[in-house]
């Protein structure tokens, strides 16, 4: 099971802050560590890679890297949501199934949760409304 972690505001030292926070919880995801940093944004994960070992690195973003995402879970219908997200002339790049979740926002706001169905965590950093 992955952890994610993070915070928003000015501290001093925030990312030395965001990596002590992420090596408390680095027994939830020893396989990789990431992070994100967007004043006042400060966001990471460690991964436990189960799915899409290739591609399944996280911070995952949309097409214009404006919705950032760190997700943990599983979305049991990330396939029609593909689907219906490659209809509307999105490109996604994995097989993550939290892929879609920066496309989902992307296209419906605070409405992209009531498509997903699951089990999950996610944080979400709009980087142009911050």
């Amino acid at each position: 099971m992955c952890g994610i972690a993070g915070f928003v505001g000015e501290f001093k030292k925030s990312e030395e802050n965001l990596r002590l926070m992420l090596s408390s919880i680095e027994h939830r995801g020893p396989d990789d560590q990431q992070t994100f940093f967007d004043k006042p944004f400060c966001g990471g994960m460690r991964r436990l890679s189960i799915n899409d070992l290739e591609g399944g690195s996280q911070p995952l973003f949309n097409q214009k890297k404006d919705i950032v995402t760190f997700y943990n879970g599983e979305i049991y219908n990330y396939k029609s949501l593909r689907s219906h997200l490659e209809s509307k002339n999105f490109t996604l790049k994995t097989s993550s199934d939290g892929e879609v979740i920066p496309f989902l926002y992307e296209l419906y706001g605070k409405e992209a949760f009531s498509y997903l169905d699951g089990m999950f965590s996610i944080s979400i950093w709009d980087t142009k409304r911050k």
